[in-house]
C-alpha cells in the first residue's frame, strides 16, 4: 500500500506509528552504542530541519518503532527512505525493503501506542522496566 496518505487526511496533524525492520531477522544491528548514536544523531538532524516530528523512537536489536509526524509538504516515504539510506551508508545496518506505517486515527490513543513501543524491550525480556532501556529517544 502507498505510504503517503491521501491529501484529505491532513497529514500535518497526523501521527504515524512506523516500524522498520533489519535483515536478517534476529541479529543485533541497532542496539550497539556506536550504531545507536548514529541513528539518534541522524534522527535529531531530520527533526532540527523540520522533516519530521519525533515524539518517540525506540530501537530493538533487529527493528525500530517510532511515532512520527510529517508536514504538509513532506513525503513520509521520501523522508524515511532517505534516512534509511543515510544510515545504511554510514553504519552496518542492513534494512529490509520498505517499512510499515499506520496512521493513528482519532479513536486510537497516542498513549496506548507509546506504551506499546516503550514496553517492547520489557516484553522481549531485555529489561525489567522500560525506563532502563537505553535505546530510546524523544524529540518534542
Amino acid at each position: 500500500l502507498p505510504h503517503n496518505p491521501p491529501h484529505f487526511i491532513g497529514t500535518a496533524d497526523a501521527v504515524f506509528f512506523i516500524t522498520i525492520c533489519c535483515r536478517p531477522k534476529g541479529q543485533n544491528q541497532l542496539c550497539q552504542p556506536d550504531i545507536s548514536n548514529t541513528v539518534f544523531s541522524a534522527a535529531r538532524f531530520y527533526w532540527e530541519r523540520g522533516l519530521w516530528g519525533l515524539p518517540l523512537l525506540l530501537l530493538m536489536p533487529d527493528h525500530l518503532h517510532m511515532l512520527a509526524t510529517f508536514g504538509h509538504d513532506v513525503s513520509m516515504e521520501r523522508v524515511v527512505g532517505n534516512w534509511k539510506r543515510y544510515l545504511a551508508r554510514h553504519t552496518d545496518i542492513r534494512w529490509q525493503r520498505d517499512f510499515f506505517d499506520h496512521h493513528l486515527r482519532n479513536d486510537e490513543s497516542f498513549k496506548e501506542k507509546a506504551d506499546y513501543i516503550l514496553n517492547n524491550p520489557v516484553r522481549a525480556g531485555l529489561v525489567a522496566r522500560f525506563e532502563d532501556w537505553p535505546y530510546q529517544l524523544s524529540l518534542r
